[in-house]
């Protein structure tokens, strides 16, 4: 069994300003359901091609409607799109998850051992680094994709995570 993507890659030229990227599934009772949703300013200074990448979970939806939108000038060439199906097993998905489930844990057990070893202690600058840099490993580790892996790519717990 395999995960499936659908990577859409946007190519601009520099002088374009923004783009704006759409995914919808067609549901089975007709209506279109947001699946992933991407923007880019382009135009920056650095010497690389602007790039803007939409990655869809394919979720068994019957069709698939992919809509770019420009917001630039009107005489800038459109630009280059490359559609690519990407699969990802799902044994790779499962150990990616269960790898973050172990980590966030550990992260958390950390935490609260730390929280209730300094609780009696008068409160320090350096506790309180302590405890920020071991809140953003946990957010590093994002402890919501799981959840969001189970429920195929949910977009909140994708904007949550």
């Amino acid at each position: 069994e395999m995960t499936r993507f659908l990577l859409l890659t946007l190519y601009a030229e520099e002088r374009t300003r923004s783009y704006e990227a759409t995914a919808l599934g067609m549901a089975a009772h007709g209506t279109l359901v947001p699946l992933a949703h991407s923007t880019a300013r382009m135009g920056a200074a650095s010497a690389e091609l602007p790039v803007l990448q939409l990655p869809v979970l394919l979720q068994g939806y019957s069709e698939y409607e992919l809509t770019v939108r420009s917001k630039g000038a009107e005489r800038d060439p459109p630009p280059q799109l490359e559609f690519r199906l990407t699969y990802v097993p799902a044994a790779f998905s499962s150990v990616q998850a269960a790898v973050r489930l172990v980590l966030c844990v550990g992260v958390a057990a950390t935490l609260l051992a730390y929280g209730a070893a300094m609780g009696g202690t008068a409160p320090d600058t350096a506790h309180f680094w302590v405890m920020s840099l071991l809140l953003l490993l946990l957010g590093l580790n994002d402890p919501l994709y799981a959840a969001c892996l189970a429920r195929g790519g949910d977009l909140t717990l994708q904007a949550a995570s």
